[in-house]
């Protein structure tokens, strides 16, 4: 549907890791508006309806424009729609145009950062997931990729829209 009546979610972690559990003391927003989107990186920017409150105790990220790959990093995402993961990698990510995964399989856009997991990965529902640096700083967006859990080592991939050709 349109943007402006989708819902977003903040805080929505497990109070436990195994077995994971839907925390229900989330926090909830109704409706954005579009501000930005670039297909060939994947990207939209989305601006709340509503501001959330100072002491909501929601964190902001900032970003990064570079074009060098990061040394190290990870993903925050909700894969499958479910509770907060974090997965992380400790290589640099490879910077490609028109990326094709051992599966044959492209990710949407063209413009990415491959990243190889070291631990986690991410599946459907993830996508649009900050890509951090070891800065903590965005410098990419979740495109798609073959990774799962217990995928073989050569899956273990996902492509993230370059930020630097995003905003």
């Amino acid at each position: 549907g349109p943007v402006s009546q989708w819902r977003f979610m903040f805080q929505y972690w497990s109070p436990v890791c195994n077995p994971t559990q839907d925390d229900p003391n989330y926090i909830q927003f109704y409706g954005s508006t579009l501000r930005a989107n670039a297909d060939p990186s994947d990207f939209v920017l989305l601006q709340l309806n509503h501001m959330p409150d100072p002491n909501s105790g929601i964190n902001y990220l900032g970003w990064d424009r570079t074009v060098n790959a990061a040394s190290s990093g990870a993903t925050v995402h909700h894969p499958m729609c479910d509770v907060m993961k974090i997965s992380t990698f400790n290589s640099a990510p490879q910077r490609q145009d028109n990326y094709l995964f051992v599966n044959g399989k492209k990710p949407a856009g063209s413009l990415h950062w491959i990243v190889s997991w070291n631990n986690g990965v991410t599946e459907h529902g993830s996508s649009g997931a900050p890509l951090l640096n070891q800065s903590k700083k965005i410098v990419g967006q979740l495109s798609g990729g073959p990774s799962y859990c217990n995928a073989p080592a050569g899956l273990m991939k996902d492509a993230f829209g370059r930020f630097d050709n995003s905003w």
